[in-house]
């Protein structure tokens, strides 16, 4: 691969590496993690596979696993969410509410729910190229795809109940 054709490959994938990191990383860390990415990608370059999106993904995958082993991190989806939170101190719009019911919904979950779910909805993966970053088959995936959507399914209908639910009364209360 010529510097052209991976100027255009970096032009391309860029945005959805550094969305992908931003994610798990704190932001601090993750210009140098997506930067580490290219790197990676620049001296394997003549390996690069088609497509090239799930491979780097999955080595900035690899990366931010290095990184937590070294270092320890809080989860980066918690850390979004408390931002979210000091953000929207005061703020009661729809929309606030529920990016924050959403978030603690994905927080809620175990990793590898959360993987699954962000890899296709966030980075608008297909199944077969988020089976690719998962090194896992394609059915493997969907079956772990439909498990994650209905674990999340039931941790926003939980939340969504909570939040409707009158403050001071419990269920206990009710019905005594």
């Amino acid at each position: 691969m010529d510097q052209a054709r991976f100027t255009r490959l970096y032009q391309d994938t860029y945005g959805t590496v550094f969305a992908y990191a931003y994610r798990r990383m704190p932001p601090s860390d993750v210009p140098d993690l997506v930067a580490e990415t290219f790197l990676t990608a620049w001296r394997r370059r003549t390996d690069l596979p088609d497509p090239p999106l799930p491979w780097l993904l999955t080595v900035t995958r690899n990366l931010i696993r290095n990184r937590r082993r070294r270092v320890s991190i809080q989860d980066a989806v918690t850390v979004e969410l408390r931002r979210y939170r000091i953000e929207s101190q005061g703020s009661v719009e729809g929309e606030v509410v529920e990016r924050i019911t959403v978030l603690s919904a994905l927080a809620a979950l175990d990793e590898g729910d959360r993987e699954v779910l962000l890899l296709t909805c966030w980075d608008g993966l297909s199944a077969r190229e988020a089976a690719t970053v998962l090194r896992c088959s394609t059915p493997a995936f969907a079956v772990r795809l439909h498990r994650a959507r209905r674990r999340v399914t039931a941790l926003l209908d939980q939340l969504d109940t909570n939040r409707h639910r009158p403050r001071g009364r419990t269920h206990e209360s009710a019905r005594t």
